[in-house]
Protein backbone atom coordinates (compact mmCIF):
# COMPACT_ATOMS: atom_id res chain seq x y z
CA UNK A 1 0.00 0.00 0.00
CA UNK A 2 2.91 2.39 0.62
CA UNK A 3 3.88 2.10 -3.05
CA UNK A 4 0.55 3.27 -4.43
CA UNK A 5 -0.33 6.71 -5.76
CA UNK A 6 -3.81 8.05 -6.37
CA UNK A 7 -4.86 7.90 -10.00
CA UNK A 8 -5.33 11.38 -11.53
CA UNK A 9 -8.97 12.46 -11.57
CA UNK A 10 -10.61 11.96 -14.93
CA UNK A 11 -7.97 9.52 -16.20
CA UNK A 12 -8.85 6.05 -17.47
CA UNK A 13 -7.01 3.02 -16.12
CA UNK A 14 -5.23 2.72 -19.49
CA UNK A 15 -4.06 6.34 -19.30
CA UNK A 16 -2.97 6.08 -15.66
CA UNK A 17 -1.09 2.83 -16.41
CA UNK A 18 1.43 4.85 -18.46
CA UNK A 19 2.46 7.00 -15.50
CA UNK A 20 4.59 4.59 -13.42
CA UNK A 21 6.86 3.68 -16.34
CA UNK A 22 7.15 6.19 -19.21
CA UNK A 23 5.76 9.13 -17.25
CA UNK A 24 7.88 8.58 -14.15
CA UNK A 25 11.04 7.95 -16.17
CA UNK A 26 10.43 11.19 -18.10
CA UNK A 27 9.87 13.17 -14.89
CA UNK A 28 12.95 11.74 -13.23
CA UNK A 29 15.13 12.44 -16.28
CA UNK A 30 13.97 16.05 -16.64
CA UNK A 31 13.51 17.22 -13.06
CA UNK A 32 15.21 14.84 -10.62
CA UNK A 33 18.38 13.87 -12.49
CA UNK A 34 18.44 16.60 -15.14
CA UNK A 35 17.28 19.40 -12.83
CA UNK A 36 16.19 21.34 -15.90
CA UNK A 37 14.53 24.72 -15.50
CA UNK A 38 12.65 27.14 -17.74
CA UNK A 39 14.66 27.97 -20.85
CA UNK A 40 16.74 24.78 -20.88
CA UNK A 41 16.93 22.63 -24.03
CA UNK A 42 16.31 18.90 -24.25
CA UNK A 43 16.93 16.60 -27.23
CA UNK A 44 14.52 13.68 -27.57
CA UNK A 45 14.83 10.67 -29.87
CA UNK A 46 11.84 9.31 -31.71
CA UNK A 47 8.16 9.15 -30.93
CA UNK A 48 7.97 6.40 -28.34
CA UNK A 49 6.19 6.74 -25.00
CA UNK A 50 9.20 8.04 -23.08
CA UNK A 51 10.07 10.72 -25.64
CA UNK A 52 6.44 11.85 -25.97
CA UNK A 53 6.07 12.09 -22.19
CA UNK A 54 9.34 14.03 -21.94
CA UNK A 55 8.17 16.36 -24.71
CA UNK A 56 4.88 17.09 -22.98
CA UNK A 57 6.44 17.57 -19.55
CA UNK A 58 9.24 19.69 -20.99
CA UNK A 59 6.77 22.02 -22.70
CA UNK A 60 4.68 22.28 -19.51
CA UNK A 61 7.86 23.31 -17.64
CA UNK A 62 8.97 25.90 -20.24
CA UNK A 63 11.82 23.76 -21.60
CA UNK A 64 12.70 23.93 -25.30
CA UNK A 65 12.38 20.54 -27.00
CA UNK A 66 14.15 19.29 -30.11
CA UNK A 67 13.09 15.90 -31.45
CA UNK A 68 14.67 13.55 -33.97
CA UNK A 69 13.08 10.78 -36.02
CA UNK A 70 13.51 9.10 -39.38
CA UNK A 71 9.86 9.74 -40.25
CA UNK A 72 8.62 13.13 -41.45
CA UNK A 73 5.08 12.05 -40.55
CA UNK A 74 6.11 11.37 -36.94
CA UNK A 75 8.06 14.63 -36.82
CA UNK A 76 4.91 16.50 -37.89
CA UNK A 77 2.99 14.86 -35.02
CA UNK A 78 5.77 15.74 -32.56
CA UNK A 79 5.73 19.34 -33.77
CA UNK A 80 1.94 19.39 -33.22
CA UNK A 81 2.59 18.21 -29.64
CA UNK A 82 4.88 21.19 -29.09
CA UNK A 83 8.38 20.26 -30.30
CA UNK A 84 10.22 23.51 -30.98
CA UNK A 85 12.42 21.95 -33.66
CA UNK A 86 12.33 18.60 -35.47
CA UNK A 87 15.18 16.87 -37.27
CA UNK A 88 14.95 13.94 -39.67
CA UNK A 89 18.10 11.99 -38.85
CA UNK A 90 18.04 10.14 -42.18
CA UNK A 91 18.19 13.49 -44.00
CA UNK A 92 20.62 14.90 -41.38
CA UNK A 93 22.90 12.00 -40.29
CA UNK A 94 25.10 14.53 -38.47
CA UNK A 95 22.14 15.61 -36.35
CA UNK A 96 24.41 16.55 -33.43
CA UNK A 97 25.72 19.49 -35.46
CA UNK A 98 22.17 20.43 -36.45
CA UNK A 99 21.19 20.56 -32.74
CA UNK A 100 24.16 22.82 -32.06
CA UNK A 101 23.14 25.10 -34.94
CA UNK A 102 19.56 25.30 -33.63
CA UNK A 103 20.89 26.30 -30.19
CA UNK A 104 23.23 29.00 -31.43
CA UNK A 105 26.28 26.74 -31.14
CA UNK A 106 25.61 25.86 -27.50
CA UNK A 107 24.02 22.39 -27.67
CA UNK A 108 21.33 20.70 -25.59
CA UNK A 109 21.35 20.78 -21.80
CA UNK A 110 20.05 17.21 -21.69
CA UNK A 111 20.13 14.59 -24.42
CA UNK A 112 18.03 11.46 -24.02
CA UNK A 113 19.91 8.52 -25.54
CA UNK A 114 18.13 5.24 -26.12
CA UNK A 115 20.10 4.06 -29.16
CA UNK A 116 23.44 3.25 -27.57
CA UNK A 117 25.92 2.19 -30.21
CA UNK A 118 24.04 3.82 -33.07
CA UNK A 119 23.50 7.21 -31.42
CA UNK A 120 26.02 7.95 -28.65
CA UNK A 121 28.56 9.81 -30.82
CA UNK A 122 25.85 12.14 -32.18
CA UNK A 123 24.42 12.56 -28.67
CA UNK A 124 27.84 13.74 -27.52
CA UNK A 125 28.05 16.13 -30.49
CA UNK A 126 24.60 17.52 -29.61
CA UNK A 127 25.38 18.07 -25.92
CA UNK A 128 26.42 21.44 -24.55
CA UNK A 129 29.49 22.03 -22.39
CA UNK A 130 28.76 20.43 -18.99
CA UNK A 131 25.56 18.93 -20.38
CA UNK A 132 24.09 15.53 -19.68
CA UNK A 133 23.39 12.53 -21.85
CA UNK A 134 20.73 10.52 -20.02
CA UNK A 135 21.04 6.89 -21.07
CA UNK A 136 17.79 4.98 -20.67
CA UNK A 137 18.22 1.58 -22.25
CA UNK A 138 19.65 0.78 -25.64
CA UNK A 139 18.10 -0.32 -28.90
CA UNK A 140 21.35 -1.99 -29.93
CA UNK A 141 23.08 -4.91 -28.27
CA UNK A 142 26.62 -3.90 -29.11
CA UNK A 143 28.68 -1.70 -26.81
CA UNK A 144 28.82 1.92 -27.99
CA UNK A 145 32.10 3.54 -28.95
CA UNK A 146 32.24 6.55 -26.67
CA UNK A 147 34.09 9.61 -28.00
CA UNK A 148 35.82 9.89 -24.63
CA UNK A 149 38.00 12.88 -25.54
CA UNK A 150 34.91 14.96 -26.34
CA UNK A 151 33.10 13.75 -23.20
CA UNK A 152 36.05 14.69 -20.98
CA UNK A 153 36.93 17.97 -22.71
CA UNK A 154 33.30 19.13 -22.66
CA UNK A 155 32.62 17.91 -19.10
CA UNK A 156 29.62 15.89 -20.24
CA UNK A 157 27.96 13.70 -17.63
CA UNK A 158 26.49 10.40 -18.80
CA UNK A 159 24.23 9.04 -16.07
CA UNK A 160 22.03 6.01 -16.61
CA UNK A 161 18.59 5.54 -15.13
CA UNK A 162 15.25 3.85 -15.38
CA UNK A 163 11.90 4.64 -13.80
CA UNK A 164 11.96 6.17 -10.29
CA UNK A 165 10.38 5.88 -6.87
CA UNK A 166 6.92 6.44 -5.44
CA UNK A 167 7.76 9.93 -4.11
CA UNK A 168 8.85 11.00 -7.61
CA UNK A 169 5.65 9.50 -9.04
CA UNK A 170 3.69 11.62 -6.59
CA UNK A 171 5.60 14.73 -7.77
CA UNK A 172 4.74 13.88 -11.36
Amino acid sequence: AHSLCRMPAGWSFAEAATLPCAGLTAWRALRVEGQLEVGATVLLPGSGGLSVYMLQIAKALGIRAITISSSDEKLERLAALGADHVINYRVNPEWGAKVRALTGGIGADLVLDIGGQSTIAQSVAASRMAGQIMVVGSTSNAAPVLPLRDVVMHHIRIPVMAVGNVAQLGEL
